[in-house]
């Protein structure tokens, strides 16, 4: 099993990133948005990997951190999750959101994730709900009451319902969470007013 790859970062071509290693071995990789996001060509780095074994072919995943990567092998261990989706889920949302959703048990913030299905979020909200206990991340807000984070995670809810995608909203509920605005519908709109053309 290959748990992590150190290297130089020699092509980036979402979602795939090659890494040459110092003994000129090159690496292609199925990352995560969340590590794509935070590597440049010529980077050296260190990308955590999972090994998928198949017939006819054999696939590395990689991820930002060590608990991204056990996020994934978790994910991938409810009946109807293949790594692809497990890929697309740590894309889609962050790690703690994802954790959040579970551990509040709203499967509605999984379903717009790419090729996530109503029975598929509930199903992993049903069988992880006490598998990431063991994990330790950041939580990069505030603390809140749990009033204040249930109408945040509402929020989240009817605006992935109108269409919209977690990454393209979260930084505006973060803006309306430090403002004070704790209130459901007052979130949504501002939000929306946020995401509105200038």
């Amino acid at each position: 099993m290959i748990y992590c790859i150190q290297g130089t970062v020699i092509d980036i071509d979402s979602p795939w990133l090659t890494l040459m290693t110092p003994g000129g071995v090159g690496y292609e990789i199925e990352c995560t948005q969340l590590l794509l996001q935070t590597k440049q060509l010529n980077d050296q780095a260190t990308i955590y990997t999972q090994m998928i074994v198949r017939e006819d072919a054999q696939l590395l995943y990689g991820f930002a951190s060590q608990e991204e990567k056990e996020a994934f092998r978790t994910l991938i261990k409810v009946s109807g999750v293949g790594p692809k989706m497990a890929i697309n889920l740590l894309s889609s949302i962050s790690l703690s959101d994802l954790i959040l959703a579970i551990q509040n048990k709203t499967p509605q913030i999984l379903v717009n994730c790419k090729g996530v299905g109503k029975k598929v979020a509930e199903k992993i909200v049903v069988e992880c709900q006490n598998r990431f206990t063991h994990l330790t991340f950041p939580i990069q807000q505030a603390p809140q009451q749990p009033s204040a984070m249930r109408q945040q995670q509402d929020a989240l809810a009817a605006l992935i319902a109108l269409g919209y995608r977690q990454p393209q909203i979260s930084p505006q509920l973060e803006k309306a969470l430090a403002s004070g605005i704790e209130d459901t519908s007052e979130i949504v709109r501002f939000v929306l007013s946020e995401l509105q053309p200038q």
